[in-house]
């Protein structure tokens, strides 16, 4: 519908801003930005504006106007946290405190720079647990398969066992109507001698 078609627009103007961004066409770049935050404010997607700003105060970094950067970049960082987006919350407070270090305001710097490296550690320390619960995750699902070979062991044991007894109850079965069928005969043998 045309909604999905205006969003995919504007995020593939977003990527091809960034290509242009490599290329240092910045004026281009920030066109292309430009149409992508219009549809993103259009249909409140708070994880693409939070995008789009740290893209347009990269552009300022590049251009070394470190004053619109930073206006940029802040930009960025409320709309990030409203959506909790941590990767972008991270680049704009590492794009926040390199704007003021460009600006010589070395204690706000500092500042933002203790934010990016306590949320990077946080990340990191997000990853590492999800890591850990990944394998840990593995490992209890091996454990399963595990049990479950194991029990279908047990249980094919089992039946192989079952399955001989019953085997050796019908030999044992059939032994003893072939004695008795013997049995009978001799005796009907005998007595059949003993008429004659």
């Amino acid at each position: 519908d045309k909604q999905f078609v205006e969003i995919w627009e504007g995020i593939a103007a977003g990527g091809l801003a960034r290509v242009a961004i490599e290329k240092k066409e910045y004026p281009k770049a920030k066109k292309l930005l430009e149409q992508n935050l219009i549809t993103a404010e259009k249909y409140r997607l708070d994880n693409d504006i939070a995008k789009v700003h740290y893209l347009l105060g990269k552009i300022e970094t590049k251009q070394n106007r470190p004053a619109n950067a930073l206006d940029y970049y802040k930009k960025s960082l409320d709309f990030a946290q409203h959506v909790n987006d941590e990767p972008n919350i991270t680049k704009s407070l590492l794009g926040i405190s390199e704007s003021y270090r460009d600006l010589k305001q070395f204690e706000n710097a500092y500042k933002f720079n203790v934010q990016y490296n306590a949320k990077k550690a946080e990340i990191e320390k997000d990853l590492s647990f999800r890591r850990y619960s990944t394998i840990s995750e593995k490992l209890k699902q091996e454990n399963l398969r595990n049990s479950i070979r194991k029990a279908d062991a047990t249980i094919k044991r089992q039946n192989t066992i079952r399955n001989m007894t019953i085997l050796l109850c019908v030999i044992v079965l059939l032994g003893i109507g072939v004695a008795y069928r013997m049995f009978y005969f001799k005796q009907k043998l005998k007595y059949s001698i003993s008429e004659n």
